[in-house]
């Protein structure tokens, strides 16, 4: 039970990776995303070749890019409202 436990801290642990990255690109500058993307994508690859050799880091790796990059459109998407707001006025 107590492994069960561990394994399901460790898969939200995973999870707030992406999360974080989202909130990240909706908030940071574009120099702060850059660092922690790659910092989460070692993460993810030293997790990959030398901890746990599993072929699912490749997706952790794929989601956390693609959960990122939503977070950047939403970013300009909300960027682009502003102005034309702004342009309405």
């Amino acid at each position: 039970m107590k492994r069960i436990v561990a394994q399901c801290f460790v898969v939200f642990s995973f999870f707030a990776v992406c999360l974080i990255g989202i909130w990240c690109a909706l908030t940071g500058k574009r120099l702060d995303v850059v660092v922690y993307w790659a910092c989460a994508v070692v993460l993810f690859t030293v997790e990959w070749v030398w901890v746990h050799p599993d072929p699912g880091w490749g997706a952790w790796m794929a989601g956390t890019t693609l959960a990122i990059a939503a977070g950047l459109l939403v970013r300009r998407e909300r960027d682009l409202v502003a102005q034309l707001k702004e342009a309405q006025v």
